[in-house]
């Protein structure tokens, strides 16, 4: 009788070829257990599979299984002196490490052992997870002993499967990619082993944080070098333009001066190419360089110019081991997006407009100085025709701060020149730059012939007349060379309708494939990766690798690195746009939205990408699809919502660290409702019957609706929120239901309205439990818990809180965490305590809350439990605790300058300020908490008016009344009284009592 084991995938046994299935799930887990770990005493696999039975019923089961192993596999079971063991049995795994067969089976990659983890063991479950981890092991072994046989037999394609193999088991194996590297490379095909490298240095960077290693990195870079350097052409030879080289040159080191030079002329006419020629004559080891360009495609954000220029400075200093500051890397965080979580800063400062530029330009300058010691940084801003005014405004403030004699090379076309100009001349202070302006003209007579001897031979100049290249070239670089090129591959070729009928000559000797991937290219608009153009164009990346390898070959684009990444584009944008505008206008359509789908891949809402959402803007604009935009739009509202304007956001710990949105006013965030208002309007015209539109019409009336009841404009908010919830049911939009419910709720919590909260809390409740939404759940119990608290039923409303938080600690035991949901009735529950006089309590609440906080490192919240812990300490008297709590919260809450908080923090703070004598800090703080307590929420209001009565009355005593007399229109006493009704309303007797034995 043979028996086998099927380990992979949904774990069998085999008896004689036949699949057998024992009574009882247990009994078979006993025979894999055995079969796996060798004899084991009857009380252990009593203790490991019953373990949580009695005696008497736990060897019952275990007789049973007995008596089932022998009947069923009596050849090779055994049961004596204590022990049981299932020997003379194989395994899928044995059969296939004998296997001698070619290809490697597919069912390797499954996982192990699969169907025993509804026995739910957790001793067996551990076990299972310790031997899965074994079995994958014993296959990453075989394969890596078949690769190394294939070595031996110098089979490249049985060894790039068998590395393929590892890297499917395990995608981090880093020697497993730098062998596939190398099979790829000695193969020729380099851009295929450069393109392995990049996928797996992404995915280090996305899953994990980090770079390859040292070897890994310096091979890639190797081969890149290789790469590039394989066939040198007439598009890397640089000729002419001697008396420009000169100029440049001879000024350069004339003195120590600042230099700008200004090269504008038209499109092709060899702007950057003259500016890589005086670079590489400068030579590498005296300068450090930085190029700042406009973004491709889409249209310019902010600073968007700068972006190459910051993350760079950056990650020099980074590598060079030179402090930013915690303080200039939130700001540039702020502005810049491209900076790795290892030296990310939350709660960057938000500046105001008129101080941002320059703020920025000081930290750059400072960036550039500590790392140019011994070397003199040069930048090349290109293309400033397309740069946003504020990298326009930043470029001439970091000129006027940089102390050190850097060298700017500024491009442009001829109908912005003057624009460049006058911002040049405009610097300031003047004496410390020198200007050198120049325009480029196309080549003469004599520089074009020169040129065309370069690469092409005397015969064939002599066959077609100087005239003729001088004629069909125009005098224009970009024109000769395609050219150059075209004559080189067919010394036949027509070389007329300018460029664009060069380029299509060039295309005429490309096979499909490759005047596909040249037009899949074009349409991306920028620099693309292979593996997004293979997606693109619905191919498997190994079926494009070739077609580029012979574009880049024929120099027809080129390859580029960025950020570790390599990259495809063009050599100029004019060929990019000639092979666009050759496509047929209906496939440009449909490779823009193929491309926005590729790229939709790499988008997170959570996650602040300028670059990447400009792009998508634009691939969905040019595809049609306006709906696609707006939904963008609302996505990333969400989270910027959820970040600036909520008092406990309902996200996950993991998501809520990984946000990296800028946090904004409410300036900001109108603005952003309004464009997205604006593309309802424009999506309506043709999609309102739609329903993707109805559904994202919905989305926008509730956030917008949920945003202005927050700030407690409830009016506005709630017609925009009641229109959100009539269209959420009529359509069966559930999630945005119970959405529109919650905001509502949130109108009624924060106005104090115990009845209509209870009512909605309850509706919350039965749809989130329909849903299985057991965060919103959890939400619902802390809404109904307010309602009784507001009734004064603070016992109901305790015990509701608990549910709430059990709710959310059960769902921490399944790895998702809302730390700040789980706090906030946590802090409830303190406010409740403190009311009653339970000040030392309440304290305690409110410290555990903070300290939970911390240990997550979250900073929402934060200043709202300082706020709240500040409030106990002035119950308990102790000044200093108050202090230490208003000092902490202000200073969190201002560095983020997003988020919301309770006004009691300020309310506190100008009590504090005014016993300090600072009646201007008092004032201040007072608008402040106005502002925050305009929702109406009787207990920050009541908080408010004790802090106006006592600033009055401190005021008055200190004879500075006058201060403050035109914003605290009442006396010390009206204020005071006002607070006491408000604090009755929610039975705060001791701090009644304080208030008319203080001010009363």
């Amino acid at each position: 009788m043979k028996l086998t084991l099927h380990l992979l995938g949904q774990a069998y046994i085999e008896k004689d070829s036949a699949r057998i299935s024992l009574p009882f799930k247990k009994a078979e887990a006993v025979v894999f257990y055995l079969a796996l770990e060798g004899a084991r005493p009857k009380e252990k696999v009593k203790c490991l599979f019953w373990g949580d039975k009695g005696e008497r019923q736990a060897s019952g089961n275990l007789r049973n299984v007995i008596y089932l192993l022998r009947k069923h596999f009596p050849e090779h079971f055994e049961a004596k002196h204590g022990c049981l063991a299932v020997s003379g049995c194989t395994t899928d795994i044995d059969e296939i490490c004998s296997s001698d067969e070619a290809e490697i089976p597919s069912f390797i990659f499954e996982e192990p052992l699969c169907g025993f983890e509804a026995l739910d063991i957790g001793d067996f479950d551990e076990w299972l997870i310790y031997k899965r981890k074994q079995i994958r092991d014993r296959i990453v072994s075989w394969l890596k002993s078949r690769f190394f046989e294939s070595s031996k037999r110098k089979d490249a394609g049985a060894g790039a499967d068998c590395l393929n193999a590892m890297l499917r088991m395990d995608p981090f194996d880093e020697s497993a990619v730098l062998e596939l590297m190398r099979l790829h490379a000695a193969d020729g095909q380099i851009s295929k082993a450069l393109s392995v490298y990049k996928d797996f240095s992404h995915r280090l960077r996305r899953e994990a944080d980090i770079l390859p290693g040292g070897e890994l990195r310096q091979f890639a870079k190797k081969l890149s070098m290789e790469f590039s350097a394989k066939n040198t052409s007439c598009d890397d030879c640089f000729c002419g333009r001697k008396n420009e080289v000169r100029q440049i040159l001879d000024s350069a080191y004339h003195d120590n001066r600042m230099r700008l030079y200004f090269i504008y002329g038209e499109a092709g006419v060899g702007k950057t190419a003259l500016i890589n020629h005086v670079i590489k004559l400068m030579g590498s080891e005296n300068i450090i360089a930085f190029h700042a360009s406009p973004p491709p495609v889409g249209e310019g954000f902010d600073y968007s110019a700068w972006r190459g220029v910051v993350v760079r400075l950056v990650n020099l200093c980074r590598e060079k081991e030179l402090a930013i500051g915690r303080e200039k890397l939130s700001i540039l965080t702020r502005y810049f997006n491209d900076f790795s979580s290892e030296g990310y800063c939350r709660g960057a400062a938000l500046l105001p407009p008129e101080r941002e530029a320059l703020v920025i330009a000081k930290i750059v300058a400072d960036m550039t100085e500590r790392l140019c010691e011994g070397k003199r940084p040069l930048f090349v801003l290109e293309d400033m025709h397309w740069f946003d005014a504020s990298s326009l405004k930043l470029l001439s403030l970091f000129i006027s701060e940089l102390r050190v004699p850097a060298v700017f090379f500024m491009t442009s076309r001829p109908e912005r020149s003057e624009a460049v100009i006058k911002l040049i001349y405009a610097l300031r202070p003047p004496i410390k730059h020198s200007v050198l302006s120049m325009q480029l003209l196309p080549f003469t007579k004599d520089e074009v012939m020169y040129f065309c001897r370069l690469f092409l031979s005397e015969e064939l100049i002599e066959e077609r007349g100087e005239s003729y290249f001088i004629r069909e070239s125009a005098g224009m670089p970009l024109l000769l060379v395609e050219m150059a090129k075209m004559l080189r591959e067919n010394g036949r070729a027509e070389c007329r309708a300018g460029l664009r009928g060069l380029i299509m000559g060039r295309m005429e000797g490309l096979t499909e494939k490759e005047r596909e991937a040249l037009s899949i290219l074009s349409v991306f608009g920028g620099p693309a990766s292979a593996e997004d153009a293979a997606l693109a164009a619905g191919i498997a990346l190994e079926d494009i690798s070739q077609p580029i390898e012979t574009l880049l070959r024929r120099k027809m684009i080129r390859e580029t690195e960025e950020n570790g990444d390599f990259l495809l584009e063009f050599l100029h944008d004019n060929v990019r746009e000639c092979i666009y505008d050759a496509m047929p206008k209906f496939k440009r359509k449909m490779t823009h939205q193929k491309i926005a789908e590729v790229l939709k891949r790499h988008y997170s809402p959570h996650k602040w990408s300028p670059a990447l959402i400009e792009k998508l803007k634009y691939h969905y604009g040019m595809s049609g699809n306006e709906l696609a935009v707006l939904e963008l739009y609302l996505q990333e509202m969400s989270f910027h919502i959820n970040l600036n304007h909520t008092l406990f956001p309902l996200i996950q710990d993991d998501v809520l660290l990984k946000c990296s949105l800028p946090f904004s006013d409410r300036e900001e965030t109108e603005r952003k409702f309004t464009i997205i208002l604006n593309l309802l309007h424009k999506c309506g015209y043709s999609d309102s019957s739609s329903l993707l539109f109805k559904k994202l019409e919905a989305s926008y009336l509730e956030m917008y609706g949920g945003y202005k009841i927050n700030w407690g404009e409830y009016e506005g908010g709630r017609r925009l929120t009641d229109a959100g919830l009539v269209s959420a049911r009529e359509c069966g939009f559930d999630e945005i239901e119970l959405h529109c419910l919650e905001d509502i709720a949130h109108h009624y919590l924060q106005t104090d309205q115990s009845a209509e909260l209870s009512k909605y809390g309850k509706e919350i409740l039965a749809l989130a439990g329909k849903l299985g939404k057991e965060n919103h759940k959890g939400l619902a119990f802390r809404l109904i818990g307010m309602s009784q608290l507001i009734e004064g039923d603070y016992r109901g409303a305790e015990s509701t809180f608990i549910e709430s938080i059990k709710l959310f600690e059960a769902l921490e035991m399944t790895g998702k965490f809302y730390t700040l949901s789980m706090l906030a009735p946590h802090c409830y529950i303190g406010e409740m305590h403190q009311w009653a006089g339970e000040s030392g309590y309440a304290m305690k609440r409110y410290e555990y809350c903070l300290n939970r906080c911390r240990s997550a490192g979250l900073f929402w919240g934060q200043s709202h439990f300082h706020a709240h812990a500040a409030d106990a300490a002035l119950d308990m008297g102790d000044w200093d605790l108050l202090r230490a709590h208003i000092e902490e919260g202000v200073s969190l809450f201002e560095s983020s300058q997003g988020g919301h908080c309770s006004s009691i923090l300020y309310s506190l703070k100008a009590v504090c300020d005014a016993r300090g004598g600072d009646f201007g800090a008092a004032l201040r703080a007072l608008e402040k908490a106005d502002f925050l307590a305009s929702i109406g929420k009787r207990s920050w209001c009541a908080a408010q008016l004790m802090a106006k009565a006592w600033v009055s009355a401190l005021a008055d005593d200190e004879g500075s009344g006058a201060e403050i007399s035109g914003y605290l229109t009442h006396s010390a006493k009206e204020y005071a009284a006002q607070a006491v009704e408000l604090y009755e309303a929610i039975g705060a007797r001791r701090r009644i009592d304080f208030i008319k034995n203080m001010f009363m």
